[in-house]
């Protein structure tokens, strides 16, 4: 099964990267409770290409990439006054992996001529960490780069993966994602440069993906989703040991989801994702928005008949910020909750945009 929503969707996965040192990363703009502000990362299409940009509070902030081909932002973080997001740009060839600091784009290394993207960022001191894969032209390595070095992640013999979301402690990086191999996609997880295969199922094809990670209390925290042959379910795994989201009592389909951004706050987990919400004959399903605290979920408001998603979450305090898009069946509009409550930021007047990540500070 495939977590694609339609539409022009930027991610190649459901990731929702995150990483840690105390806090991760994406943001969202726009003053908050408590005289916080939200900071966003992500998208909006315009005459035919993709644009990254990043929001603060209500205002957009256009990053650059080559002026001609798309670009995109999947991460944000903040430290100080400065804001970095990570995400990638076409240069009409391939797709290169970058950061930004500020709008000042810096170009990373891939692995050769095929594309590549980073798709999680946090910074520890002056030091930039990046998450995300490159690819020789025939396989995507999963990897992280260290300020602009690039280390490559141990992947199944003659597979491929990507890395989705990082985190920092100290100075041991992890790294979430999927290692592919003709038996599957296995979800798991990287300390420095050792895998940690996560729990699937083992029925055929049993794939799965670690869409995000955050570290906390000596314990990895990682969430995304697994596959059986009928549907995808949205999970997160503590030390390995994991917990599938979805209500049962509402049969089968309402199994399908994706689990895509993750916030640890005084122990207890919070996870970013979207569940299927009807099931259509012949047609794309509708998935809508929501979060889960521990497993409880929360449905985010949308038009109440087209289709959304959440990629990013962010706690402060008492308050929970979500991150992703709401479609009114036209476009898909970039957006975040405080709560339930939606606010709409500004995307494209006649096509989509999307917030992949969330940032409150």
């Amino acid at each position: 099964m495939t977590d694609d929503t339609g539409g022009h969707s930027m991610r190649r996965s459901t990731a929702r990267v995150w990483f840690v040192l105390v806090f991760p990363f994406l943001l969202l703009a726009a003053a908050a409770g408590g005289g916080q502000t939200v900071y966003s990362a992500g998208w909006y299409f315009n005459k035919g290409i993709s644009h990254a940009c990043y929001w603060k509070g209500a205002v957009r902030v256009e990053l650059a990439g080559d002026g001609a081909h798309s670009a995109g932002a999947q991460s944000i973080f903040v430290s100080g006054s400065t804001v970095y997001t990570a995400g990638y740009y076409n240069d009409g060839t391939r797709e290169i992996p970058c950061y930004w600091t500020g709008a000042v784009k810096t170009d990373l290394a891939g692995a050769g001529k095929g594309n590549g993207r980073a798709t999680s960022i946090t910074v520890v001191g002056s030091t930039i960490y990046t998450a995300g894969y490159s690819s020789d032209g025939s396989k995507e390595t999963p990897c992280f780069w260290t300020g602009t070095t690039r280390t490559d992640l141990p992947v199944a013999t003659g597979g491929g993966g990507e890395a989705l979301s990082i985190s920092v402690v100290g100075s041991v990086v992890y790294a979430a994602g999927y290692s592919a191999s003709p038996q599957g996609k296995a979800p798991c997880f990287w300390t420095g440069t050792k895998q940690t295969e996560l729990a699937r199922n083992t029925q055929v094809p049993g794939n799965g993906a670690a869409n995000a990670i955050f570290v906390a209390n000596g314990k990895v925290y990682a969430a995304g989703y697994v596959a059986d042959v009928n549907k995808d379910t949205p999970c997160y795994w503590v030390d390995g040991k994991r917990t599938d989201l979805a209500d049962k009592a509402k049969g089968p389909e309402s199994f399908n989801g994706y689990a895509t951004g993750l916030f640890v706050s005084k122990g207890a987990v919070y996870v970013a994702g979207y569940t299927q919400k009807t099931v259509v004959k012949d047609s794309d399903p509708v998935y809508a928005a929501c979060y889960w605290m521990g497993t409880k979920k929360v449905e985010l408001a949308g038009d109440g008949k087209h289709k959304g998603s959440a990629y990013g979450i962010f706690v402060s305090g008492s308050a929970v910020y979500a991150a992703g898009f709401s479609s009114n069946g036209t476009r898909e509009i970039p957006c975040y909750w405080l709560g339930a409550k939606r606010t709409d930021l500004k995307g494209s007047t006649d096509d989509d945009a999307e917030v992949d990540s969330i940032f409150v500070k």
